[in-house]
């Protein structure tokens, strides 16, 4: 509304100046004349305020040309930056990873970083106590004429972790149930004769062995896998003899806990 307000006075300023110079000369004495001062005052002041205003419009172009180059190069320095610290990082620990600035949503501020560890198992109990029972012993007692069923008692205790090898009965007795590997080397020297033996546990056969003596020495035994409850005896004894035999020093009887019950 002003600016065709504006326009009317130009042109009516405009048609005065085109009059006769002699009856402009008059103007001061016609009685309009001071309304005519009053509205070139107000146009000189509309003048100004829009050079104000057309400056400030330039000003505001100009930020906005501004702002968008600064941003860019602020997001392509960064985006450097942040590419060569998450290589570094992943290179010292695998383990962890640092998004990238591609990985933000895009709400979010230009530097803000995620970090991301893999989780590990944590408990606030103590560490649990791996229970450790081995042992192995050789040169049996009773070592020649043994008829069946008789038990191989092994004197010599050579290793007897966690203490629960009895040498003077040759049977094991752990506390821990599990399941355990156990040994039995058999060296018997009685030519043209032969012997069997078991592993027993708690009375119950769990493994047989055989050796047969044709010339000299001969050697027999094996390994066997199997669960021990905890107070179960564990003993080897002849199952089956003609009743000559006779068992070298060298003959043993050994185990160890693989791993406890859960």
């Amino acid at each position: 509304m002003r600016v065709f307000l504006v326009l009317n006075l130009l042109f009516f300023i405009s048609c005065i100046k085109s009059e006769d110079p002699e009856s402009s000369a008059g103007i001061s004495s016609e009685p309009w004349s001071d309304e005519i001062r009053a509205l070139r005052m107000e146009l000189t002041e509309m003048r100004k305020e829009m050079s104000d205003l057309k400056e400030r419009i330039k000003q505001l172009e100009d930020d906005l040309k501004k702002k968008p180059e600064k941003c860019e190069c602020s997001l392509s320095e960064i985006t450097e930056t942040e590419s060569e610290e998450t290589v570094q990082t992943e290179r010292k620990d695998p383990k962890i990873h640092i998004g990238s600035i591609r990985d933000l949503p895009k709400d979010s501020k230009p530097l803000t970083r995620r970090l991301l560890i893999h989780p590990t198992s944590s408990s606030s109990s103590p560490p649990r106590i791996v229970p450790k029972i081995a042992f192995h012993a050789d040169t049996p007692k009773d070592h020649s004429n043994l008829a069946a069923h008789h038990n191989l008692i092994f004197g010599h205790a050579i290793t007897n972790i966690g203490n629960k090898y009895h040498h003077s009965t040759g049977v094991f007795t752990p506390d821990v149930p599990g399941v355990y590997v156990f040994y039995v080397q058999l060296v018997m020297c009685a030519n043209g004769h032969s012997v069997n033996t078991e592993l027993v546990v708690e009375g119950v056969r769990r493994t047989g062995h055989f050796v047969y003596s044709k010339e000299s020495c001969a050697n027999g035994g094996g390994m066997t896998i199997v669960h021990v409850n905890a107070g179960d005896s564990v003993w080897v004894r002849l199952s089956a003899s003609d009743g000559v035999n006779a068992f070298g020093w060298e003959s043993s009887f050994s185990g160890f806990l693989l791993y406890e019950d859960q």
